[in-house]
């Protein structure tokens, strides 16, 4: 419905005020559809893909350190409330 909204919203104001002046309004419409949430769908798989990247690089970085580090598997860590130390 967010989505619908904003391109509701900057089609009628490039009907109104025509090319040149939507121009002017693009940084503001922009920063507002970031403020959008992401459909799931599209987070998980972002998400799943930059964990896996991050955890490559820092394996590499550890080997370049010295430390011995290996990458494989999934792991879930079942979350039981806060930590308790």
């Amino acid at each position: 419905l967010g989505m619908a909204t904003m391109i509701l919203v900057i089609g009628n104001l490039h009907y109104v005020y025509g090319p040149r002046r939507w121009l002017e309004m693009f940084f503001p419409f922009a920063f507002l559809l970031i403020a959008l949430p992401v459909p799931s769908v599209i987070q998980t798989g972002i998400t799943t893909t930059l964990q896996h990247y991050v955890a490559a690089v820092t394996v590499e970085i550890l080997a370049i350190w010295g430390i011995p580090a290996q990458l494989g598997g999934e792991h879930h860590l079942p979350f039981h409330g806060a930590c308790r130390h």
